[in-house]
């Protein structure tokens, strides 16, 4: 057990099947250019999908994709009150894969804030993680920053009897009250990749994503010619959420026609 866990986990949320479960929407950030450029896509969102596999039961979890450009901002906005209305949750989190989707995070974070003052909004992914403080810095209405993989913290967080004094003392968090000190974040990582690979897709709409992502379940294009490796072994993954966006990687490189 973790030494800021004590004290802090509300055992009213520790186990999976609690009746009192807290409602965590996760807003997935993408930005569709005209022009081609890295991050120009509509991917699924493995990484929130593990996230979500990785806490199911222990609380209620919803998605809702925003494809942001500054054309559409205002009815991504309209779009995102209304599920905040139906879902009324009590942890928000915008994850951003790449920075081209950086200038949404202001107008989400401060509709949400709107909606309710009392909202508590977390934000990661690979385009905000390495700057972490810099994010929390720049951004008054977010209230932490997860550094690196997010299944342990956010199960931390959604336990917690306190969530900004879990973010304040947590080792992969970056909250607030942080702004001003030297805390350096460190890694949470599951070392059990068994725990987060069936992830489950009922909580997109896999209608909406491209064929030319990087791993589409629904791509049928190459399924008789398949050929997978073993590229990873369970032991030389470091936490789940690297040995899935690893793997997705991996089965783009390793379909072949025979």
């Amino acid at each position: 057990m973790n030494d800021y866990e004590n004290p802090l986990i509300d055992m009213t949320y520790k186990n999976r099947n609690s009746r009192s479960k807290r409602k965590v929407l996760f807003i997935v950030a993408t930005c569709l250019r005209d022009e081609g450029n890295a991050g120009n896509i509509q991917d699924f969102p493995y990484g929130v999908l593990s996230i979500i596999k990785y806490n199911e039961g222990f609380a209620d979890f919803e998605i809702l994709d925003l494809l942001v450009n500054p054309k559409s901002l205002g009815k991504c906005l309209e779009d995102l009150i209304s599920k905040l209305q139906n879902f009324s949750p009590d942890i928000i989190g915008i994850s951003v894969m790449f920075d081209n989707a950086y200038f949404s995070i202001w107008p989400i974070a401060e509709t949400i804030k709107a909606w309710n003052l009392k909202s508590f909004i977390i934000i990661g992914g690979p385009a905000v993680s390495p700057i972490a403080r810099m994010v929390i810095t720049n951004q008054p209405n977010v209230d932490a920053v997860c550094y690196s993989e997010g299944e342990i913290p956010v199960n931390d967080l959604i336990r917690a009897s306190n969530l900004s004094l879990l973010v304040s003392k947590h080792p992969s968090w970056i909250s607030r009250n942080d702004i001003d000190t030297d805390k350096a974040p460190d890694k949470t990582l599951v070392n059990d990749i068994n725990q987060v690979i069936d992830v489950s897709y009922v909580y997109v709409n896999v209608n909406n994503y491209e064929r030319r992502v990087s791993f589409n379940p629904l791509d049928d294009r190459f399924l008789d010619k398949l050929v997978l490796f073993r590229l990873l072994h369970q032991e030389d993954a470091h936490s789940s959420a690297h040995f899935v966006g690893t793997l997705e990687k991996m089965i783009g490189l390793c379909v072949m026609q025979m």
